[in-house]
C-alpha cells in the first residue's frame, strides 16, 4: 500500500485547530485502494478509524486519524516481524545446537 503523505497535516502529524477531512473517494486515491468495498471492509477489520458523518449521509474521514491508524499498523506488522524471525532463529539454534546452548542463557 502506498500512501500520499503530501498533506501538510500529515507531515506535520498534528491537525492544529482543524481537520482534513478527506472524502471516500479521496481516501482511496490516497490508499491506492481500486474499490470501495475495500475501504468498508478495512473499517470492519479496524484498519482504518471509522469515517465521521458531517451531514445526512455524507460521510468523511479524518485524514491525520488515517495516518495515525495506518502507521499503528505497520509498527504491529514490524514488531510481529521481528517476534517470529526471534521464534525461528531460536528454533534452528534448538535444532542445530540441542537445547543444551538455549538452557545456558537461562
Amino acid at each position: 500500500m502506498t500512501i500520499n503523505w503530501s498533506t501538510p497535516e500529515a507531515e506535520a502529524g498534528a491537525n492544529g485547530p482543524f481537520r482534513e477531512l478527506v472524502s471516500k473517494k479521496e481516501l482511496m486515491r490516497r490508499l491506492g485502494v481500486k474499490s470501495p468495498t475495500t475501504i468498508y471492509n478495512m473499517v470492519a477489520r479496524g484498519e482504518l478509524p471509522p469515517a465521521i458523518e458531517i451531514g445526512r449521509g455524507t460521510k468523511r474521514w479524518d485524514w491525520a486519524a488515517v495516518v495515525r491508524k495506518v502507521a499503528a499498523a505497520q509498527e504491529r506488522a514490524f514488531e510481529a516481524l521481528i517476534a517470529r524471525q526471534a521464534r525461528a532463529r531460536e528454533e534452528r539454534q534448538k535444532r542445530l545446537f540441542g537445547d543444551s546452548r538455549t538452557e545456558a542463557r537461562s
